[in-house]
This record gives C-alpha cells, structure tokens and sequence, in this order.
C-alpha cells in the first residue's frame, strides 16, 4: 500500500522553486501579426504600424520613427526674389531668409525672418531692417497648406499676401510665398528639412 502512495503521488515540478520565470517568450509575440515581435513594435495592435513600414498619410506612425504625416519641426531657407517700386523705378532684391515651420495635429506655424543687407540704403529704406512672414490662416491636413501670409516689416509696413505648402515624403516641406503689390512684387520658395 505504501509502494501505492508513493507512485500516486506527483513529483514536484523543478520550475516551482516560487521564483518568477523571466523566459516567458513574450519577444516572440506578434499581437497583430504584421511579422513584428511586441518587444520591437511601437503598436503591437495595429498591423500598419511597424519598423520599416512605408509612412502613409492616415493619422499613424506607420514606421515607427516618432512621427505621424509629416509633423514636427523643419527649418531651412527660404530664397526670395522680390521687386520694390520707389519713385517710378524697379528695384530688385535677392534674399536668402532662415525660416522655421512646425505642423501639429490639425496646424501649422511658421517665421520667416528676412535681413537685407544693412549697408544697401534702398533696401533698408523699402524693406526695412528685418521682414517677417507668418500664416494667418493655419489650419492644415494631408499633405498641402494654402493660406494667406501676414508680411510685417520694422519700417512699420504691412501687407497680406498668400503661401503654400507641400510635404516631400515625410521629412522635408516646400514652402512658398507670394505678394504681388503695387509696390511690391514678392515670390519667395524653400525645402525646409526636418529637424531631428
């Protein structure tokens, strides 16, 4: 009878020691199947977003990298060419501007900062020490803006023309602004890159 007990009895499991099993093979899960292990995937609940996916406009970060359809910080120049009429004659200018842009969920902000040269007298008379360029209008989705441009110069001036912007993949924006016055013929273009 005791051969009986012994036999009927089972063998304690060499895993239950009460101490936490660390080798649970949760790497190895892949929740929405998309060929990605949870511990590498940003949403193991959505088959569209995993690295090395291709990004797409649709509200998610389909490769993983932090950013969702084109937000974030860009920066760059902005080359302008632009026109002056003062007493009858044509005065053109080339401007190299430094402008930062930044998209949110739903927005856009952008500066452009315009320094004419100090030393020319014309442009410091008709365009001012520094020119700005911000959007009035900035509400954005997909992959353009169009808005109007609020040109503000420190001579006081102001004026109202029109931008866009486009998006290059998902790291670079085209930015463009316009402003045909009558004393003021204004085009100006930039790729402005990501900042990471």
């Amino acid at each position: 009878m005791l051969v009986l007990v012994v036999l009927g009895c089972p063998s304690p499991d060499p895993d239950d020691s009460g101490a936490q099993d660390t080798d649970t093979h949760e790497s190895e899960v892949d929740v929405d199947e998309d060929g990605v292990a949870a511990d590498e995937d940003c949403d193991d609940y959505d088959p569209d977003a995993y690295p090395g996916n291709t990004e797409s406009w649709d509200g998610r970060d389909n490769d993983c990298d932090g950013w969702v359809d084109g937000r974030g910080d860009f920066a760059g120049d902005h080359a302008v060419s632009t026109t002056a009429v003062y007493e009858g004659e044509d005065v053109p200018f080339l401007l190299d501007c430094p402008t930062e842009f930044a998209r949110n969920p739903g927005t856009l902000s952008f500066s452009v900062r315009c320094e004419p040269d100090q030393e020319d007298a014309d442009a410091m008379l008709l365009l001012g020490e520094v020119l700005t360029l911000t959007p009035i209008d900035n509400g954005v989705s997909g992959q353009e803006w169009v808005g109007e441009v609020l040109f503000q110069s420190t001579n006081g001036w102001s004026a109202t023309g029109s931008g866009a912007a486009s998006w290059v993949g998902m790291d670079q924006v085209v930015l463009t602004t316009v402003l045909d016055t009558v004393s003021l013929d204004w085009s100006g273009s930039g790729l402005l890159s990501r900042v990471e």
